[in-house]
C-alpha cells in the first residue's frame, strides 16, 4: 500500500504501516497537477504490479467477496464502480467514533453518478479533473461499490473545510471554477454545500455489517 501525501498537516499520515510518498506543487494546489501526479504514480506501479487500486482519502472501494479476491478475478481491465455517498444526519446521529467501524454508525447514503468511476485497473487511466471519470473505463460490475465518505460527519467535514479554505489555488483552477465550494466555511459551508448533499436512502444492513473500516 502507498499513500500520496499532498501537504497534510494533521499528522494523520505519520507512522503508517505502508509507504508514504510526499507530493507537493511549489506554485499552488492544482487539480490538473494532481491528476498528472496520480497518473504518473499509477504508471510506475503498473510496471511492478498487475493491478492497481486508486482511491482518494475519503473513498472506500468495497465488494462483498473482498476487494483482494475481486482484484484477482476482474471481469474487465478497468471496471466501473457504482458510487454512493454517505451523509451524516446530524439531527439524529451522533458524532463519528473513528475507533469503531464507520458504517456501523451511519444509516443513510445515496447514489451519486459522479462516483460511478473506475478505481481498480490494469492500465493507466486518463482521469478527468477531480477523478470523477476516465474515458477508458469499461463495464459496471454488480456490487462493486465506491463509498464516498466526505460527508460522513459534520464536525469532521467542518474541520477539513477550514484547512482547505486556506489553500492557495492555482489561477487556472480559480478561472475554471474548480473546487469553488472551498471558499465557504462555517454556516455558509453547511447551508450551501453540506445540507445540499442530504441522503435519505438506507444503507443495506449487509454492507453496514461487512464493511469493517
Amino acid at each position: 500500500m502507498y499513500v500520496l501525501d499532498n501537504d497534510s498537516v494533521d499528522g494523520s499520515t505519520d507512522n503508517l504501516p505502508c509507504e508514504r510518498k510526499i507530493v507537493h506543487n511549489d506554485v499552488a494546489f492544482s487539480h490538473v497537477w494532481l491528476v498528472e501526479t496520480v497518473q504518473g504514480f499509477c504508471r510506475e506501479l503498473l510496471e511492478r504490479y498487475p493491478v492497481v487500486l486508486f482511491c482518494e482519502v475519503d473513498e472506500i472501494v468495497w465488494h462483498p467477496d473482498g476487494i483482494d479476491k475481486f482484484m484477482m478475478n476482474m471481469p474487465y481491465t478497468a471496471p466501473l464502480c457504482t458510487g454512493f455517498e454517505v451523509w451524516h444526519n446530524y439531527e439524529e446521529e451522533p458524532e463519528i467514533d473513528l475507533n469503531r467501524p464507520i458504517l456501523e454508525q451511519r444509516k443513510y447514503w445515496k447514489h451519486v453518478k459522479a462516483y460511478d468511476k473506475p478505481s481498480v485497473t490494469k492500465k493507466v487511466l486518463n482521469w478527468s479533473v477531480g477523478f470523477h471519470a476516465a474515458v477508458d473505463a469499461e463495464g459496471t460490475v454488480p456490487h462493486l461499490y465506491l463509498i464516498h465518505t466526505h460527508f460522513l460527519d459534520l464536525n469532521v467535514a467542518l474541520r477539513r473545510q477550514e484547512v482547505r479554505h486556506n489553500y492557495k489555488f492555482h489561477e487556472d483552477d480559480i478561472k475554471q471554477g474548480r473546487g469553488y465550494y472551498q471558499v465557504w466555511s462555517g454556516q455558509e459551508y453547511i447551508d450551501n454545500w453540506y445540507n445540499t448533499r442530504r441522503a435519505t436512502d438506507l444503507i443495506p444492513e449487509e454492507i453496514r455489517e461487512k464493511c469493517v473500516i
